[in-house]
């Protein structure tokens, strides 16, 4: 026989907030110099609800997110993958491109951000796709925490390449790609003193953790969504989430073009600026 176990489930309520920036943490407003507003779910207290074991559950195991992305970058043809549909995905929001002449000047450089156009360009000549993905992700970053409205624009240039670096870093590090060799020597060439890498470090764990999630977002949507279709099946789990519905449901009451930041590396002995 099947016997239920109690537990604390959180109890929200949608509530108005002003919207605020991820990157400069202030207030957006929107044309007339108005805050924006945005529903939130905040909590409110907690509850006891009835649930099942794991061990009294049947059905093939919960989603795990990140494991799609890794079992995907297993090989270079993954990675390709990947690169072309977040590329395809941050297109629709800012310009993005991938063509050599942009880097007709400056064929070293693996991309760069054009801040005053919020614009993003990679060069195509890099032929390995993990360090094509890692090169798109650190601009990316720069985009998040170097735009124009950003307090920290003005920061000198070392201190914002060792910020974007560490961003990508993070991000392909998650998803199990191997940059280390590469980003450890990048970060060091731009922080020249150990401080400044771990002012950066400690500066872009937000702007990492939110790359992620959208990661997650964009390239799992459809298939978290086939395989949610055959996730756990629990008995009395719908009658827990309505009384959990209608629970929340009594809590609410009706209511000049900037290219400094280029993804090169400085000339030195240690190699090569470009991997071919």
């Amino acid at each position: 026989m099947k016997r239920t176990v109690k537990i604390f489930a959180p109890t929200l309520k949608k509530v108005e907030m002003t919207k605020i920036d991820p990157v400069t943490q202030r207030p957006q407003l929107d044309s007339k110099g108005k805050e924006i507003t945005e529903k939130k779910e905040i909590l409110t207290g907690f509850k006891a609800v009835n649930v099942f074991d794991v061990s009294q559950t049947q059905g093939k195991e919960i989603v795990n997110v990140r494991q799609f992305v890794r079992d995907d970058i297993r090989d270079s043809a993954g990675a390709a993958q990947m690169y072309r549909q977040f590329s395809d995905h941050l297109a629709k929001k800012m310009d993005v491109r991938e063509n050599a002449e942009d880097f007709k000047d400056k064929p070293n450089v693996r991309g760069y951000y054009d801040r005053e156009d919020h614009a993003i360009r990679i060069n195509p000549a890099i032929e390995n796709s993990t360090m094509k993905f890692k090169t798109l992700i650190h601009e990316y970053a720069h985009s998040q925490l170097h735009r124009m409205d950003s307090p920290l624009k003005d920061l000198p240039r070392e201190h914002k390449e060792a910020q974007a670096e560490a961003t990508a870093f993070m991000v392909t590090k998650y998803y199990g790609m191997d940059t280390e060799a590469y980003s450890a020597g990048y970060i060091a060439t731009w922080a020249k003193d150990i401080q400044l890498a771990k002012q950066a470090l400690g500066e872009i764990q937000k702007t990492a953790n939110n790359i992620i999630r959208e990661v997650d977002h964009q390239l799992n949507r459809e298939r978290i969504q086939e395989a949610t279709k055959t996730q756990l099946t629990i008995p009395g789990m719908d009658a827990a989430r309505e009384v959990a519905a209608a629970s929340t449901d009594r809590d609410e009451k009706p209511k000049g073009q900037d290219k400094s930041n280029l993804n090169e590396l400085p000339k030195s002995k240690s190699g090569p600026e470009l991997e071919r």
